[in-house]
């Protein structure tokens, strides 16, 4: 398919021209490349795509708190559609009132204070409990790759609001969430390195 492509971009129409999008750059063949103008797009503001979630969801006539906009938003990772998408599953999902819970839910991840009460077991080294919340997680269709990774930026929301508390609020987190924790730098980067270690060995599984 490349190659056919590639003897129109060597010719093109003067009518014509061709805008080319992908989130994988690095599988495009150099030919093709060296034929094209080429524009990286940065990731897109939390504050922008919760204003564009927030006139979607007016739109369509649906009344969405903006702490719940927030979560679809920094869940998407900068991305609109990815939002857009979640926002369209939520949607479906829930009855009536649309809360935090449901984003977590039709996304297959855990809440903060889910996390903080995982990452808590964790530090006590409560086994019974990890394996039981585990099962239970999986059971229910969580993502258990989704929740390791957002272990990893929970612990990493620990290490910020050690060193960084501000920065961390604008990104709309409740820092009451990560007061609480008296554990060294050194041991939450070894948590996030022993975490990081797991998710590689879950996707080669």
């Amino acid at each position: 398919a490349f190659n056919a492509l590639l003897k129109t971009l060597e010719e093109p129409p003067s009518h014509f021209i061709f805008i080319l999008g992908t989130t994988e750059p690095h599988k495009i063949p150099s030919t093709i490349l060296s034929r094209c103008q080429r524009f990286d797009f940065k990731r897109i503001s939390l504050d922008d795509i919760v204003s564009r979630l927030e006139h979607i969801s007016q739109s369509e006539g649906f009344n969405i708190s903006r702490d719940v906009l927030l979560e679809i938003a920094r869940l998407s990772d900068g991305g609109l559609r990815d939002s857009i998408s979640l926002l369209d599953q939520v949607i479906s999902y829930a009855d009536s009132d649309i809360t935090v819970n449901d984003v977590h839910e039709v996304n297959g991840t855990l809440t903060q204070d889910e996390l903080k009460l995982f990452f808590n077991d964790v530090i006590d080294m409560n086994f019974e409990h990890i394996f039981s919340k585990i099962y239970e997680y999986n059971n229910s269709g969580k993502n258990l790759v989704k929740i390791v990774e957002s272990i990893v930026s929970f612990i990493k929301n620990i290490l910020l609001y050690y060193d960084a508390p501000e920065f961390l609020k604008s990104c709309g987190y409740d820092l009451d969430v990560y007061k609480d924790y008296d554990i060294s730098s050194d041991k939450l980067i070894k948590c996030i390195n022993e975490f990081n270690e797991c998710l590689i060995n879950m996707r080669k599984t």
